[in-house]
C-alpha cells in the first residue's frame, strides 16, 4: 500500500512526500567518491557470495563497538539490503507451516516474506496505550510447537520506539527456552534521537542464545539505493546464508560494498549531522503535533511518526487517499503495518521542517 501512495504521487508533481521511508539526504561525499575510486580500480568483477572478506572484518569491529556482539569473519554475511538477508533467513530456517510472530504496527513485508518462504505470519500486538512495547507474556503465550522465529524490531518501523534492554531480554530468554529463534532486526540502530534511550541489540546478551541480528546502510548512511545489508548469525546458519545468495543474487555488489568500506572508515561527522537533523525535525513535528491537538506517539528512535487519524471516520487508507488527492500530501496509511495499524497513518521525518509543517495541518484539517 505504500507502493500504492507512492505510484499515486508520482503523478503529480505539487505533492508533499511523508510516505516512504528513505533518508532525504543524499549520500555522504567521501562514500561516493571511494566507491568512484574503487570502480575505477577495477573492483567491478564478481564478489565472494557472502561479501568481501575487507568488510567482512570491518563489521566485526563495527558489531562489537557500536552493538557489544562478539563475532567472527565467518559469521558475517554481506547482503544487497537487509531485506534480502531476512528472506534467506527464513529459506533457511523454516518448514511449511511453521510459525512466525510478527509485531504490528510492525515493519512492512514481513507477513507477506514469511508466507512466500511457507511460513505462517502470528501477529503480536504493539498498543500506543503501552508506548508500543511488546508484552513478554503476552509473546510467550502466543508460542506453540509450531513456533520457529520470533521477529523483533528496534528502534521501530513504523512505531520509533526504542525496547528497553529489560523487555528484550525477557522475550530473547522465553524465547530461547522454547527453542524459538529471534531474528532482531536493527537497521536503525544508530538512530536513536532520544538521549537517554539505550538500544540493546540481542546478540549481545548470550552467544549461545538462538538469536540472529540483522543490519543495513540504508538508513543510518543514506545509502538506501547501494543496496548493502549484512547478518550476524552462528557460523554453521551464516554458512547456509552463504550458500543461498548463489541461486538468489549470487553475490552482493562489489562496489556497493567498496561505498560501505567507506562508510565505516571515513569522518562520522556527515552521518552524526543527519541524525542531528532527525532530532530537529521530530522536535519540530512533536511541537506541531501537540499545537494542533492531534493524537500521536513521541518517536525515540527512526524517523518516522504514527498519527492517530480514527477521527476521520475513515479507514487509514481511504483517510490517505484523500489526504493526497484533496490537499497534495502523501503518507502511508496504517493497514501497510499489520492490523495493529487500522487507526493509524505513518509520515516520514525524512523531509524539511516546512513540508512537515505543511503535511501535518493537512491531516489536522482532513480529521476536522
Amino acid at each position: 500500500m505504500i507502493r500504492v501512495m507512492f505510484d499515486a504521487a508520482e503523478e503529480r508533481s505539487d505533492v508533499v512526500r511523508l510516505e516512504v521511508g528513505e533518508p532525504s539526504f543524499t549520500t555522504p561525499s567521501h562514500i561516493i567518491e571511494a566507491a568512484a575510486l574503487a570502480a575505477s580500480e577495477g573492483s567491478t568483477r564478481y564478489g565472494p557470495n557472502g561479501g568481501l572478506a575487507s568488510l567482512r572484518e570491518l563489521l566485526v569491529e563495527k558489531v562489537r563497538t557500536v552493538n557489544g556482539i562478539d563475532s567472527s569473519i565467518d559469521q558475517i554475511v554481506v547482503t544487497p539490503g537487509a531485506m534480502n538477508g531476512l528472506y534467506s533467513l527464513y529459506l533457511a530456517l523454516l518448514e511449511p507451516g511453521d510459525e512466525v510472530l510478527i509485531p504490528t504496527p510492525g515493519f512492512p513485508n514481513m507477513d507477506e516474506m514469511v508466507r512466500l518462504t511457507g511460513g505462517v505470519p502470528v501477529f503480536y500486538e504493539l498498543h500506543r496505550a503501552d508506548g508500543y512495547l511488546p508484552d513478554p507474556e503476552k509473546i510467550t503465550s502466543l508460542m506453540t510447537d509450531r513456533t520457529k522465529v520470533l521477529f523483533l524490531n528496534s528502534p521501530s518501523n513504523p512505531t520509533g520506539v526504542v525496547f528497553p534492554p529489560d523487555v528484550i531480554e525477557q522475550i530473547v530468554v522465553a524465547a530461547a527456552d522454547r527453542g524459538v529463534w529471534v531474528i532482531s532486526d536493527e537497521v536503525y540502530d544508530q538512530l536513536i534521537l532520544d538521549d537517554d534511550r539505550v538500544h540493546l541489540s540481542p546478540g549481545s546478551l548470550d552467544s549461545a542464545l538462538p538469536v540472529v541480528s540483522v543490519y543495513s546502510f540504508s538508513k543510518v548512511y543514506a545509502m538506501t539505493g547501494w543496496r548493502v545489508g549484512y547478518v550476524v548469525a552462528p557460523t554453521a546458519l551464516a554458512d547456509v546464508l552463504r550458500k543461498l545468495q548463489e541461486p538468489q543474487v549470487s553475490c552482493p555488489s562489489t562496489i556497493s560494498q567498496k561505498a560501505a568500506e567507506a562508510a565505516l572508515t571515513g569522518p562520522r561527522e556527515p552521518i552524526e549531522s543527519m541524525r542531528t537533523a532527525y532530532v530537529e525535525r521530530r522536535d519540530f513535528a512533536w511541537r506541531l503535533v501537540q499545537d494542533l491537538g492531534l493524537e500521536a506517539f513521541r518517536t525515540q528512535g527512526t524517523f518516522y511518526m504514527l498519527v492517530d487519524g480514527s477521527r476521520s471516520g475513515m479507514s487509514p487508507l481511504d483517510f490517505a487517499m484523500q489526504l493526497l488527492e484533496r490537499d497534495g500530501v502523501s503518507v502511508a496509511p496504517g493497514e501497510v503495518f499489520g492490523p495493529g495499524g487500522s487507526e493509524v497513518i505513518r509520515i516520514s521525518l525524512a523531509n524539511d521542517e516546512e513540508n512537515i509543517g505543511l503535511g501535518l495541518k493537512a491531516v489536522a484539517g482532513a480529521i476536522g
